[in-house]
């Protein structure tokens, strides 16, 4: 009897704890956890997933790429300036990325430039943004500084791509680029928006923007781009001569008016 009482006490907490977890919207399944302001990094995986002491929490750095070929030296900088440090973390999300992991930017103590930063000005990343940020023009300016002084990736001479690549593109197609050029001519279909940056649209470099992704960026016209040169950056493919999707106008820099 007395282990019955036991059990049928324990039933009773069960269904307590599930009508607080309903009547309060609180999900069983998925908990938010806890995001750290701060933390002493423990480990840094081959993925590039950081560990924090302590946490179960994983990070992941947003608003830069780092290309294939420079992937070993970059992570093994990485690991240099964060394991067993100390670091403050800035959360792009409250929510996981689809790896179930956390974008951060993060800043060592008593440093005040974050660890994207710092990559970035020593050519040891690129600039890359999965979604628009504020964080863009801080991002693209430590790029600059990198590209100015020609330090690590910008040491070549193709990392940066002019919009006449009309010739040799073939060879980086499904590579990550950074292109630079004036565009001359826009198109505005039903869903998209195609941005031609030379007067032969079958062969000409262009790039193209979902029309509800503009809709959302109330501060940002595909139209003021003409005349204008500006740099992109994505995903090199092939359709109708070079090209490129734009994901998020948080990758469009203007450059200058002419």
């Amino acid at each position: 009897m007395p282990k019955l009482k036991n059990m049928l006490m324990d039933v009773r907490k069960i269904l307590l704890f599930v009508f607080i977890c309903t009547t309060s919207n609180i999900s069983l399944a998925d908990t938010t956890p806890i995001l750290p302001q701060s933390g002493i990094i423990s480990d840094v995986s081959d993925k590039l997933e950081i560990s924090i002491e302590n946490s179960q929490i994983i990070l992941e750095l947003p608003y830069i790429y780092i290309p294939p070929d420079l992937f070993p030296d970059s992570l093994k900088k990485i690991k240099e300036l964060t394991i067993h440090k100390d670091f403050y973390f800035a959360f792009a999300d409250d929510k996981p990325n689809r790896h179930g992991n956390f974008n951060a930017v993060i800043t060592s103590k008593g440093d005040k430039e974050s660890l994207q930063e710092i990559l970035l000005e020593n050519g040891l990343a690129l600039a890359y943004f999965i979604e628009n940020t504020k964080n863009n023009k801080i991002i693209f300016n430590a790029e600059q500084k990198a590209r100015n002084s020609k330090k690590g990736i910008w040491q070549h001479t193709n990392t940066l791509k002019s919009s006449a690549i009309i010739n040799d593109y073939k060879e980086d197609l499904g590579e990550f680029a950074i292109v630079e050029g004036k565009p001359k001519h826009i198109y505005i279909s039903k869903k998209n928006t195609f941005i031609n940056f030379g007067d032969d649209w079958k062969t000409d470099f262009s790039i193209e923007f979902e029309n509800k992704l503009l809709k959302k960026s109330t501060d940002f016209s595909a139209k003021d781009l003409i005349g204008k040169t500006i740099r992109v950056r994505g995903w090199l493919e092939d359709y109708n001569g070079p090209f490129m999707k734009i994901f998020t106008v948080a990758n469009v820099e203007i450059i200058g008016d002419k």
